[in-house]
């Protein structure tokens, strides 16, 4: 056994990470909420919870000739995931967080499908069944959103999250195994920033600079608890059991998001919603691991 594969998390522990890591993604519209209630732009409040992590981590992007290729590949998915990223939060707008969080929540649907598509990875009976599974719980959870007034076209626009969110975990699992987890999270992180920099650009300082000094520690706590420390452990996981089991088990997010429409934004919850999340749970438990071949990152 070679030393890198020695330190490979055992599939049940990068499980675990990315379950963790999920949670920590759920808490996201509790600080979004905030900022967005504060006056900032839904794209300010989508830089500031990628802006610290991209600092942070930038002297470990790897521009090493033989590395190039994968940093560029992490460099184009935090670009194309910050800005889908950006539905989401202009959802949370107009609809109520938990139908948010099914949208979202959708994503693992995307992965097998995107994995499937573009690099011929057939999900196997049992993740296929995880993923009607989920296609059941968003079907049973939205539906009631759809009576809503005025929600219908925010809503269509925050499945730009799952689907470029599965697109990056398409890539994540497939094309950054060269990259170690923090160079990973690296190129993530910075093709974050540089998305929404044009963006972000384009703002008025009130949509961009918070007027409350307590608004600042929502931005630190968007930053580090909802993306820093949850993408590096996610960055580090992923690769070590597969699209499949890393969608299901990130699908965790959504039950955290139901706990927090309940409890921090009083959103009584529904039937449908607690079913819905059930099914969710149970996706997580069928879906069975996958390891790729070459699942660890190169020494």
């Amino acid at each position: 056994m070679t030393a890198t594969a020695a330190r490979a998390p055992s599939i049940g522990l990068a499980t675990l990470l990315v379950s963790l890591s999920a949670i920590g993604f759920g808490l996201v519209p509790w600080f979004a909420k905030g900022l967005l209630a504060a006056g900032l732009d839904s794209a300010a409040v989508a830089f500031y919870r990628f802006l610290l992590a991209g600092i942070v981590l930038l002297p470990f992007l790897a521009l090493a000739p033989e590395k190039r290729a994968a940093t560029l590949w992490a460099v184009a998915t935090g670009a194309a995931v910050a800005l889908g990223w950006i539905g989401y939060v202009e959802a949370l707008k107009v609809a109520p967080v938990a139908t948010v969080g099914v949208i979202y929540m959708t994503y693992p649907l995307f992965t097998l499908m995107i994995a499937w598509a573009w690099q011929r990875l057939k999900p196997s009976p049992r993740a296929l069944g995880g993923g009607v599974l989920v296609l059941a719980a968003a079907t049973l959870a939205l539906a009631p959103a759809l009576l809503l007034p005025d929600a219908l076209g925010p809503l269509l626009l925050a499945f730009a999250a799952p689907i470029t969110f599965g697109f990056g975990i398409t890539i994540l699992t497939t094309k950054l195994l060269a990259l170690s987890a923090v160079e990973r999270a690296s190129g993530f992180f910075v093709g974050a920033v540089l998305g929404l920099l044009p963006l972000v650009a384009s703002l008025d300082s009130s949509q961009l600079i918070p007027a409350a000094a307590g608004d600042w520690l929502l931005i630190v706590g968007i930053a580090i608890v909802t993306s820093l420390l949850p993408n590096v452990a996610y960055a580090y996981a992923a690769p070590f059991i597969g699209p499949g089991r890393t969608a299901m088990a990130g699908s965790i997010e959504l039950p955290t998001m139901f706990a927090l429409a309940w409890l921090a934004f009083g959103e009584a919850l529904t039937w449908p919603q607690l079913i819905a999340g059930a099914l969710v749970v149970v996706a997580i438990v069928i879906t069975p691991a996958v390891r790729p071949v070459s699942s660890h990152p190169a020494p």
